[in-house]
This record gives C-alpha cells, sequence and structure tokens, in this order.
C-alpha cells in the first residue's frame, strides 16, 4: 500500500524526523536499578519492566460522559474538547501498547491458533459496518463445530485510501488443532477476500501482527522527504488512525496480561530471569512542565519450546488468496 502526497502532513513530518534523530542516538541506555520499585506487565513469554512514575487515581469514569472525584466524591460533567492531531497520535500509540500486550498473554501461535484478515470487495469507510459484519461472521464461525470452544481477538486496520481492513486472531481453548480452509473462511465472511495463516510456536506473533498494523508502505516519489528513504516506515500508520475509535475487540476469555508493583529484582527473580534485558529504551516527555525520562526494558523467558513438525512459519492455509 502507498500513501497518498496529501496525506503526508506533518505529524507524518514529524514522526519521521523523529524516528531519524532516535537512530543516530546511542542505543545502549543505562538499565533500571535493581532496588527500584518498578511496575511490569507479564505477558505470554515477555516481562515488560518500567520506571514510570506512580500516580495516584483521582477520578472515575462514569456512564454518560460523567466522571467522580473520588477526593471530593463529587460526580461531574466532562467538558468536550476537540483533541488535536497530535493528542491523538499519543493516544493510539499507548492504545497499540495494550494491544500488544493483550496478543502476547494469549496467542503463541501453534496448532491450536489461526491468523485471519478480512478484506472488503467494495469500500467500507463506517467502523460500525465493519463490526456488525464480523458479529455475523464469528456467529457463522461458532456455528461450526467450535461452538464456545474458539476465542478471538480482532483488530482494526486503517487503509491510507480510509477504507478498513480487518484482522482476528483466533484460538481453541481446549489445545486442539484449529483448521479452517481459507475458501471456506471466505463463504464464511461473504464480503471480500480472506487470507488464513498459521504461526510457529517460536514466533513473536504481537511483534508480527503490531508490524502490520503500525508500518506503512511510502516513496520518495510521493511526497516523503530524504529524511527515510525506505520503502516501509516503521509506526507511519499510526497516523491514518481517526480518534474516538474502537481499534479492537475480544471474547470473553481473552486473559488479560498480569499487572505488578515490586521491586526490579524481586520481580526478575521470580520469572526465573538472571539475564539483562533483551531490550531497553527510554522516553522522554513533558509533564506539567517538567521533562521526564521513562525507562521500559523487555525480558524474555530463556525456556524454549519445541517447534511443532508439520507448521511452516506464516504458512498460509489452502486457498488464501
Amino acid at each position: 500500500m502507498r500513501l497518498p502526497f496529501n496525506l503526508i502532513n506533518p505529524i507524518n513530518q514529524k514522526y519521521i524526523k523523529m524516528k531519524h534523530d532516535n537512530e543516530k542516538r546511542d542505543k545502549i541506555y543505562d538499565a533500571i536499578p535493581a532496588q527500584l520499585m518498578v511496575k511490569s506487565y507479564q505477558y505470554g513469554r515477555t516481562i515488560e519492566i518500567t520506571d514510570a512514575p506512580t500516580t495516584k487515581q483521582v477520578i472515575k469514569v462514569l456512564p454518560n460522559h460523567r466522571y467522580v472525584d473520588l477526593r471530593s466524591g463529587q460526580v461531574k460533567q466532562m467538558k468536550k474538547r476537540a483533541q488535536t492531531r497530535s493528542d491523538n497520535f499519543k493516544s493510539i500509540k499507548a492504545t497499540m501498547a495494550r494491544l500488544r500486550r493483550l496478543i502476547g498473554a494469549n496467542f503463541l501461535g501453534g496448532k491450536s491458533e489461526l491468523w485471519v484478515t478480512l478484506t472488503y470487495a467494495e469500500p467500507i469507510t463506517d467502523t460500525k459496518i465493519v463490526y456488525r459484519d464480523f458479529k455475523v461472521f464469528m456467529q457463522r464461525i461458532r456455528k461450526l463445530s467450535f461452538g464456545r470452544q474458539i476465542e478471538y481477538l480482532a483488530v482494526l486496520e486503517p487503509q491510507a485510501s480510509g477504507t478498513w481492513h480487518l484482522h482476528v486472531l483466533f484460538k481453541r481453548i481446549d489445545g486442539k488443532q484449529l483448521y479452517i480452509d481459507n475458501k471456506e473462511m471466505a463463504q464464511l465472511w461473504r464480503h471480500g477476500f480472506t487470507k488464513t495463516k498459521r504461526l510457529k510456536q517460536i514466533d513473536n506473533v504481537a511483534a508480527y501482527l503490531m508490524a502490520y498494523l503500525t508500518d506503512l508502505e511510502v516513496s520518495e516519489s510521493e511526497g516523503l522527504s530524504k529524511v527515510d528513504n525506505k520503502k516501509i516506515v516503521k509506526g507511519a500508520r499510526l497516523c491514518l488512525y481517526p480518534s474516538h475509535t474502537k481499534l479492537y475487540r475480544f471474547s470473553k476469555g481473552i486473559e488479560q496480561p498480569i499487572v505488578k508493583r515490586d521491586f526490579k529484582n524481586n520481580i526478575l527473580k521470580a520469572n526465573s530471569i538472571d539475564h539483562d534485558a533483551d531490550k531497553r529504551y527510554k522516553r522522554h516527555y513533558q509533564h506539567d512542565q517538567t521533562e521526564l525520562t521513562i525507562t521500559t526494558e523487555f525480558y524474555n523467558k530463556r525456556a524454549k519450546r519445541k517447534e511443532e513438525p508439520g507448521h511452516e512459519s506464516h504458512d498460509e492455509l489452502p486457498g488464501s488468496l
């Protein structure tokens, strides 16, 4: 997919320049001190640790655009304000981080899981229609022999044309093989094309899917400056997501990542981790006119899982287009 010139807006250019500047920086960051109180997210084989400061919750959101001030107990009406593109960009990035953890907590690849992409033969720009069609699609899926034995996580993907794709991760909760021929999947969808894949257990399912949802193919001939002339710009698709749109939904059986607060060394010890972080990032931002720096570390558990015979990485099932 190529990005039209008129979609190269200031946020795209700002993101591309930021990416270029970050690549120049030294990637070796100081580790979070072992005795520091941190927040951790545990999902799948990943332990994510951050030294972000703790903020006390002062409001609780209520239905009908209201909230309660936990300090005074007063119920107040939310003030509606226009959200800037910059605000939306930050919100989308936070949503993607939550989505990555959710995928990691539930999908590891293997015979009991499938990744399906649903597309439309005709342009559809209304997400309400997409989710309505998906609801009917799931009813057909459950009418097969799976019933309630199948869980899902569905994610919207915007196109530069303004239309939508839908990526769906399926898994059988009983661990048995999940197989649906792609031709049958298309008949169940009934609105266009489908692509059905199976991922290996050794694949990082979350990272693989997040690349589809955030990266974008562009070219210099379409207005991209020489800051980055790669065909794929990581994260550029984030600028296509509209505000106030529910980007994903999931079935009741999908598990949330485990969130804990403890000293870093206690968290690592509890998870039998004795190696340095596999990845480490620093992020700078402004809060109440104060510049803060947050370090985030990712640790992968070293226990190896046997590869299942007969399943190739990212294999498309018969009938995939």
